[in-house]
């Protein structure tokens, strides 16, 4: 009955004390920092797992067409609205048409303040929660400058379109339309790149890697708790008799280390290494809106 406990005794309310059953010994070994681990590693895993559950609650996909220029007459809309809808029911992702003449103040007219206005757009009309998928494109033509070699066209990227479609492969498509851009077709152009699109395959393996990762960190953190906290330690071997010596047998061992040469090497490296050069600058661009929900990014040219 005896070696059903263990040493560990917890005292109680009324001033007695207890014995811990010797299979509760792992609760007696939990103490202040365990247990604290314990609470936050569980926390981590349950946050986690309703978290996951939260990102694949997909958003609904739509198609938002505005056409500030009156590019288009409405059969003309039409025709564009249903290559659009067929592109965004086919591939599960947002579309929208933008035209205008008109930014506002606060938007440059350069390629930064084209991008950041269909940036902007995207993210008001399409990113209902940054945590979830809010893939999709926009297809932006700017007429401020409304002559040959101002106006501006882009293919505006998030997402899965993001991870599935490159900055230059979109550069491309643009390029590929680009003569009836130049004589301001702008119905066979923007049906053109529709189809474009839509004939791509939009399995990322980016994306599906950003959601094996939220599912593999915590499962990777709970392992390694296990082992350092749960796992038992194997016995340490027998020591072997040549670890103890008898005193009177040992004799003195003098060691001596002799300095023969010491070469050493002057290296001159240039005050710009690592910043703004070929070799350790530059890194850290290309991805521009952040977030779970994906990245932006796209491709465009004037025309």
């Amino acid at each position: 009955m005896i070696n059903d406990y263990i040493n560990d005794e917890v005292n109680t309310n009324g001033g007695g004390k207890f014995k811990i059953p010797a299979n509760w010994k792992f609760v007696s070994e939990l103490r202040g920092l365990s247990l604290i681990m314990i609470v936050l590693i569980i926390g981590i895993l349950a946050s986690s797992g309703l978290f996951y559950l939260f990102m694949l609650k997909v958003p609904d996909k739509k198609v938002v067409i505005a056409d500030q220029m009156g590019l288009f007459a409405d059969y003309e809309l039409d025709a564009i609205e249903k290559a659009a809808e067929d592109l965004s029911s086919k591939h599960n992702l947002n579309v929208a048409i933008v035209t205008t003449n008109y930014k506002g103040d606060d938007y440059t007219n350069n390629e930064y303040g084209y991008q950041k206005y269909v940036d902007d757009f995207y993210r008001e009309n399409f990113r209902s929660n940054p945590l979830q998928d809010n893939s999709g494109f926009v297809l932006f033509v700017d007429l401020t400058h409304n002559r040959e070699g101002s106006r501006y066209f882009y293919i505006y990227t998030y997402g899965t379109a993001f991870y599935s479609l490159s900055n230059s492969a979109a550069k491309g498509i643009v390029e590929d339309h680009m003569r009836a851009l130049t004589k301001e077709d702008y119905v066979s152009a923007f049906c053109g790149i529709i189809d474009d699109l839509d004939a791509r395959n939009y399995s990322s393996v980016g994306l599906i890697l950003t959601w094996v990762m939220l599912l593999l960190v915590p499962l990777v953190v709970a392992v390694i708790f296990y082992l350092r906290f749960f796992k038992k330690k194997p016995l340490d071997e027998y020591p072997k008799s040549d670890t103890y010596l008898y005193g009177k047998l040992c004799k003195s061992v003098e060691s001596k280390d002799t300095f023969v040469n010491m070469m050493t090497t002057s290296v001159r490296r240039s005050r710009g290494f690592g910043r703004g050069t070929g070799i350790g600058g530059g890194i850290g661009g290309g991805f521009g809106g952040g977030g779970f929900g994906g990245h932006s990014g796209g491709g465009g040219s004037f025309f």
